[in-house]
């Protein structure tokens, strides 16, 4: 009957229309035969459907159609070759090197982003039983986000204790860039890798003083809400980083410390975050007024959460030198003192030295310079125990090549540093970041979303798990 229709609008040289039940428009091929002609048509639309919405020309795989009202059933999909520059949509199938994958996130596929290297944008379909897909009359209803199913065989999470806080006393937690598209998949990777803790980069200022994740993308639109949601379901847990290298903090927008803390507060509210991370570095390292501004602020917090008997632990992330922090790093601790912030974790940014370290001794420099940080540490909190102090400590290495050339961040620098953090049980690791640790496609580089060294994917990522407990 459809095959009729169809030949029919096309002998007519019309245009197909067809009423879509509501989804996700996945790629597929359909063949319309007639006596007279067989007419094949590839259909490669990777957006979302409404229900009810009018399609031209397609027939979607995974939504019976609705032809006069009645559904149809002689429509049978054929799963595509993998093809750079495709559109993919959630659900899409497609064979790579003689496997089947389906599609976990909405893409543009490019070189470099082949489904055998990039786990958490295809799931690996092969050995699994392949659902034959009938298209048999429904009654229109809304469309579920797709759930993520963890891949058979995949790392099994080993379940560690946490504190009131929702996480463990030490931790790996590495930075993703949440600003990269295809967005990256928190729970899907915590599936595949078995690290569950991440810390997510960067909320700063939009334009003034609102909060914005890369100052683009406002709290009220939910980014990442339902994603960090299924990895605490899962046993897993985010924090969130505000600053970094780029764009303007919110403790420098902000003009009033009243201001600034409904901002921070705003975010809290919107993700429950129990962890906040700041990441100080360029211009507003040296800003004393928004540096006391965000100290007085974050002491506020603080003092809503005890208030509230909610928990709320506080890390700052600063520029270090093998000698350990600059003198703007030390300032703003002894400021943070002086406005009753207590500050659980000062985490480290061991990359990017320039000239006064040698640049083939990453991981040597990374651990020279906690150790000549314990020491500053010891004079800003002289009460606390040498244990105390170490515990105080978090390290983040940048993966492969750095920023600054020649240096580079390889695999045994890696195992030396987590030797050094399981030794001495320092509070946190971390890396730039997870989009980074895969090797890239082509010659060595600088990138957001590789090492620029030879690795497997998730190597630094497969070193530094153990580290939580």
């Amino acid at each position: 009957m459809l095959k009729q229709f169809l030949y029919e609008v096309l002998r007519k040289r019309s245009v197909l229309t067809l009423w879509a039940i509501g989804g996700l428009l996945p790629w597929f091929t359909f063949t319309i035969q007639s006596p007279s002609q067989v007419v094949t048509r590839a259909a490669s639309f990777g957006v979302v459907i409404a229900a009810g919405q009018m399609l031209t020309g397609t027939v979607p795989i995974f939504m019976p159609l609705v032809v006069n009202g009645v559904g149809e059933t002689n429509v049978e999909p054929t799963i595509l070759p993998w093809t750079p520059q495709t559109v993919y949509a959630v659900g899409a199938q497609v064979t790579y090197a003689g496997a089947t994958y389906q599609c976990l996130q909405a893409h543009t596929a490019q070189v470099g982003w082949e489904p055998s290297r990039t786990p958490a944008l295809w799931q690996l379909l092969t050995n699994q039983p392949t659902p034959t897909r009938t298209l048999v009359p429904t009654a229109v209803v809304a469309t579920a986000t797709p759930t993520i199913t963890p891949t058979p065989g995949g790392p099994t999470a080993t379940p560690i204790p946490v504190g009131d806080d929702g996480w463990p006393n030490r931790v790996f937690a590495p930075y993703v860039d949440v600003m990269l598209w295809p967005t990256f998949a928190l729970a899907q990777t915590a599936t595949t890798t078995g690290s569950q803790y991440y810390t997510l980069a960067f909320i700063i200022s939009g334009s003034g003083c609102d909060a914005t994740w890369g100052g683009v993308t406002p709290l009220d639109q939910d980014f990442l809400l339902e994603d960090i949601n299924n990895l605490r379901a899962q046993g897993g847990n985010v924090m969130v980083a505000f600053g970094g290298a780029a764009g303007v903090e919110l403790g420098q927008a902000c003009t009033t410390v009243t201001t600034l803390q409904a901002q921070y507060q705003a975010v809290i509210d919107k993700y429950a975050f129990t962890q906040l991370d700041f990441d100080i570095e360029g211009g507003a390292s040296a800003d004393a007024a928004s540096i006391t501004r965000r100290n007085q602020a974050i002491a506020g917090l603080q003092t809503d959460a005890i208030s509230a008997g909610k928990p709320l632990k506080i890390s700052y992330t600063l520029p270090v030198l093998p000698t350990g922090l600059t003198n703007d790093g030390i300032d703003l601790l002894n400021d943070a003192v002086a406005n009753g912030v207590t500050v659980d974790v000062v985490n480290l940014m061991t990359m990017d030295y320039g000239a006064v370290a040698p640049p083939d001794q990453m991981g040597e420099n990374a651990i020279q310079a906690a150790t000549s940080v314990f020491s500053q540490l010891k004079t800003i909190y002289p009460a606390k125990t040498d244990a105390q102090i170490w515990v105080m400590i978090g390290i983040t290495p940048m993966l492969g090549l750095n920023d600054v050339s020649p240096e580079v961040f390889t695999l045994s620098d890696a195992q030396a540093v987590l030797a050094f953090a399981q030794q001495n049980k320092i509070a946190r690791l971390a890396m730039w970041s997870m989009t980074r640790d895969q090797q890239c496609p082509g010659s060595p580089s600088v990138s957001a979303t590789c090492s620029g060294i030879t690795q497997s994917p998730w190597d630094f990522t497969d070193i530094f798990k153990p580290f939580t407990r």
